[in-house]
C-alpha cells in the first residue's frame, strides 16, 4: 500500500493532467449525447444539463427549458466535477 501510495505521488503531474483531459472530454460527450437523446425523445436539449442541478434547485430543475445562469451554469459544473472525480479515480487506477 505504502508503495502505491508513492507511485501516486510521483505521478502527480501527470495524473492530475490525464483527470483533467479525460474528465473534461467525458464531460462534453456525454454533455452533447444527453442533450441529443433528450431531444430525440422530444424534451428540450439544455433540460438533461438543468436537471443535473436537481440536488440545489429541486425536481423544478429538470422541467426547465432555457439556457440560464440559475439551472445550466449549476448543472454543467455539477456534471463536469462528477466527471473529473470518475476520471480521476479512473486515472489511479
Amino acid at each position: 500500500m505504502a508503495e502505491k501510495r508513492i507511485q501516486l505521488a510521483q505521478d502527480g503531474p501527470g495524473l492530475l493532467m490525464g483527470t483533467v483531459l479525460s474528465g473534461t472530454a467525458v464531460s462534453l460527450v456525454t454533455t452533447a449525447l444527453l442533450s441529443l437523446i433528450a431531444q430525440a425523445r422530444g424534451h428540450h436539449p439544455v433540460q438533461t444539463i438543468n436537471a443535473t442541478s436537481h440536488w440545489f434547485w429541486g425536481d423544478r430543475a429538470g422541467r426547465t427549458r432555457a439556457v440560464d445562469g440559475k439551472h445550466t451554469a449549476l448543472g454543467f459544473v455539477t456534471h463536469h466535477l462528477a466527471s473529473m472525480l470518475w476520471a480521476s479515480v479512473f486515472q489511479a487506477v
